[in-house]
């Protein structure tokens, strides 16, 4: 696969990605469980932008599993914070 293919791929991804959280804000009202997906919609999309269009696919190993973990973090305390 080419790489203007792959991105191209990547960014639909993104952007029905966008619209499912979208729905489940939406259509589905905010509930506990719905937030949670969000969050982990927000991730999931974290790691592609960080993957194709930020080049970490090229970082070093450990720079990489720590870029991975800061998202990680980042969702549990969000995740953690709507809980409170």
């Amino acid at each position: 696969m080419t790489r203007m293919k792959r991105l191209n791929l990547v960014w639909t991804a993104l952007m029905v990605l966008t619209l499912g959280s979208y729905l489940l804000s939406h259509e589905a009202g905010l509930t506990a469980l719905s937030a949670v997906a969000m969050f982990v919609i927000a991730a999931f999309k974290s790691e592609l932008v960080l993957i194709n269009f930020m080049e970490a696919r090229h970082a070093e190993r450990q720079w990489l599993w720590l870029y991975r973990l800061w998202i990680a973090v980042l969702a549990v305390v969000l995740t953690v914070g709507f809980a409170i």
